[in-house]
């Protein structure tokens, strides 16, 4: 290790060292190359190699380099600091791009000869790291961190400088794409706010201009255990495939295993679905047998017109039957109450002017979707009761609904036909109904009269249909 600014005198003053010590920021390419050759030959990780987008700072000292600091990009996920933040999974995933990470320092002096370099050095580079960032890569950054390991450092201009400490990270490290292993050396965790207000800043609904393009639009991250993507597969392999033999690839069961994972995970159209599909890891594309490149290795998966050309083919009611059983199989126990209701699904037509409209029947519980339908274009809810309900088993189900289906046939079909029971809501509407109910039933089941948009009892459970009227 060189002395300081390769001094060939023996002495030298801490103060003047510690008053014109200047930092800069480099980028030409012969500085990057000089700088990573003394990061591999004098940082004790003898490796240059960072992730993501890079700032090097270098800290000059009457024209000599006497350290070095590259910032970096943040790791994905901590425990210690998403907590300290207060990050959702979503907003972590979409923020990350604010942060930024310490990944290397290297101070070149002997130890003890400034012993208040290396402070000096950081708190230098930190004032100046939020506009170097956005000058070079188009937006600030507003929180810092890095790690320290106990058995070389004891982190102490990190402590100088006011950073926080965090405790200790897992003691895993990555390894591949999909894999972490077991290292036993857990580091110390260290964040530095480069703003008063980064933690509010990082959980704010919108950001300032100077930090917006710092902002990413996540992917659907799979959300759905490698075991039970297994189980989608299977689901679908008995599906017929429509599709000629030449030329394929993918099994129908593949395709469209990722297509419900996908949805499941939050993707809403064919390019999600093919972004969701470009980040399944090695061991979840090998669950879904996808298809292995026999010159790479790889697995492969299906690209958007694939996906496009397969669900605009396959029979809607049969992929929403097997879904909404496989559904209800991992629900475990069967649900006692369902609720039916419709819904205009956003930015789905069936023909010019009139969007999809789906009529569904949902667990109270779980949410799970049992049954759903397509209402025609010149009918409505009501006349499609039967249609959606006939394929599940209803034996001493509860049934609710709005007002629009307390309807005597609906009635009459639940508890003749269907042996369920049904909680309907009786509205002004049908005030003959009404006063029959205010009759039958206590008065404090009924909201007061002053209730201005509509009078409805709290819970109408009425078993027998001829009580219906309407």
């Amino acid at each position: 290790m060189p002395t300081l600014v390769g001094m060939k005198q023996q002495r030298f003053d801490e103060r003047d060292v510690l008053d014109h010590v200047t930092i800069r920021c480099i980028d030409s390419q012969e500085e990057c190359s000089r700088f990573n050759a003394l990061i591999e030959a004098e940082h004790y990780l003898h490796s240059s190699r960072v992730a993501g987008k890079v700032v090097r700072h270098v800290a000059e000292y009457r024209g000599e380099w006497v350290g070095l600091l590259c910032w970096s990009a943040a790791a994905y996920h901590l425990k210690g600091r998403d907590g300290w933040v207060g990050w959702d999974d979503e907003t972590r995933r979409s923020r990350l791009g604010l942060l930024v990470a310490n990944s290397r320092f290297l101070l070149r002096v002997k130890p003890g000869e400034v012993p208040n370099l290396a402070t000096r050095v950081m708190k230098l580079s930190c004032e100046r790291l939020d506009a170097d960032w956005q000058q070079i890569h188009g937006h600030g950054v507003v929180l810092a961190e890095t790690f320290v390991d106990p058995d070389f450092y004891q982190g102490t201009c990190y402590q100088a400088g006011n950073w926080i400490e965090l405790g200790h990270t897992a003691g895993y490290r990555r390894k591949g794409r999909d894999y972490y292993e077991e290292h036993a050396r857990p580091k110390r965790l260290f964040i530095k706010p480069l703003r008063r207000d980064a933690a509010r800043l990082l959980t704010a609904e919108s950001l300032p201009p100077a930090y917006a393009a710092g902002q990413i639009e996540p992917k659907p991250l799979c959300r759905i255990k490698v075991p039970v993507l297994g189980s989608l597969f299977e689901l679908f392999n008995t599906m017929h495939d429509t599709r000629r033999a030449a030329g394929r690839r993918y099994p129908l069961a593949c395709i469209l295993g990722i297509c419900a994972a996908a949805i499941l995970s939050g993707a809403r159209d064919y390019q999600a679905i093919a972004d969701f599909a470009a980040g399944l890891t090695k061991l979840q594309r090998r669950k879904l047998r996808c298809w292995r490149n026999p010159h790479t290795g790889q697995y492969e998966v299906p690209t958007r017109t694939t996906f496009w050309n397969v669900l605009t083919r396959i029979d809607p009611s049969e992929l929403d039957a097997r879904l909404g059983q496989w559904l209800c199989n991992l629900q475990g126990a069967a649900t006692d109450a369902l609720a039916i209701d419709g819904k205009t699904i956003k930015g789905a037509w069936t023909s010019p002017g009139r969007q999809l409209h789906l009529f569904s029947a949902f667990a109270h519980d779980s949410c799970v979707v049992y049954a759903q339908c397509a209402v025609d274009e010149k009918s409505n809810e009501i006349t499609h009761v039967n249609t959606l309900l006939d394929q599940v088993q209803l034996d001493g189900m509860v049934v609710t609904a709005d007002a629009m289906h307390t309807q005597r046939a609906a009635a009459h079909y639940l508890v003749q036909q269907r042996g369920a029971d049904y909680v309907f809501t009786i509205k002004k509407n049908q005030p003959e109904l009404l006063k029959k109910a205010k009759r039958m039933l206590p008065e404090s089941l009924f909201f007061p009269e002053e209730t201005p948009a509509s009078e409805v009892s709290r819970t109408h459970r009425i078993t027998s249909p001829d009580s219906m009227h309407g």
